[in-house]
C-alpha cells in the first residue's frame, strides 16, 4: 500500500517537472538565397532560456534569418527580431540535415541553446 502511494506521488512529481520544462519548437517557413545560390528551404528552431523552459515568442517577435557564406566552410548567421534585437555570429560548416548550436540574447533574456536544422537546395 505504501508503495502505491509513493508511485502516485512520484508520477505527479514527474508530470509537474515536465510541464514546467515545456519545449516549444518554432518552425519558420522561409526562403533565403545568398550570394552562393544556396537556398534555405526551412529552419527549425528550439529555444531555451537559462532555466531551460521555453521562450514563447509572440508573432511580433518572430525571427528573421540571414545566412552569408564566409569562405568554403563557414557561415555568418544573423538572428534578428522584428523589434530590432539581433545577434550576428559566425558558425562552422553546416552540412545538410545537421544541427548547429549557438547562443542568442532576445530582449535581455539569455538563450542557452538554439537548435537549427537546415535543408540546403544547391540548385535553386
Amino acid at each position: 500500500m505504501k508503495f502505491r502511494y509513493l508511485s502516485v506521488f512520484a508520477l505527479l512529481f514527474c508530470l509537474v517537472e515536465v510541464a514546467g520544462c515545456e519545449v516549444r519548437e518554432h518552425i519558420i517557413s522561409t526562403t533565403v538565397v545568398n550570394s552562393s545560390s544556396i537556398k534555405i528551404d526551412w529552419i527549425k528552431v528550439t529555444v531555451y532560456d537559462k532555466t531551460y523552459s521555453a521562450v514563447d515568442l509572440s508573432p511580433s517577435e518572430s525571427f528573421a534569418f540571414s545566412f552569408n557564406p564566409m569562405g568554403d566552410s563557414q557561415y555568418d548567421v544573423e538572428w534578428k527580431l522584428e523589434n530590432g534585437a539581433s545577434k550576428k555570429q559566425s558558425v562552422g560548416y553546416i552540412p545538410t540535415g545537421t544541427n548547429a548550436r549557438s547562443t542568442l540574447e532576445v530582449m535581455n533574456k539569455k538563450i542557452d541553446m538554439i537548435n537549427i536544422e537546415l535543408t540546403f537546395d544547391k540548385n535553386p
